[in-house]
């Protein structure tokens, strides 16, 4: 659903998957992701957090959910200097933080 561009499907079957399995360090990663995509970076921090708390206690988690989780607070800051970057009274010169907003 997530390739699909159905983000909306995507975010419902992750939170399902969730209510049954609260653990599920994967589909908290992953809906992270499609709420970051859809701009709603708050949401998508709580959910890397949680993602990254349960995966990190796996033996075997390969997954970089702490870089996931540092970007996705990056981009919630980001969002907060918007206005004024737009309304030139701030400005990106930070390298991450112009990958991150392109």
């Amino acid at each position: 659903l997530h390739r699909s561009d159905r983000a909306n499907e995507a975010a419902a079957a992750y939170r399902r998957a969730l209510m049954h399995r609260i653990d599920y360090a994967e589909a908290h990663c992953n809906l992270g992701r499609v709420l970051r995509e859809q701009g709603r970076f708050t949401e998508s921090v709580e959910a890397f957090q949680r993602g990254h708390k349960a995966g990190s206690m796996q033996p075997n988690w390969k997954h970089p959910s702490e870089r996931w989780l540092a970007d996705a607070r990056r981009l919630l800051a980001l969002e907060g200097r918007l206005s004024a970057v737009l309304d030139g009274t701030d400005t990106l010169t930070d390298a991450t933080d112009l990958a991150l907003a392109a």
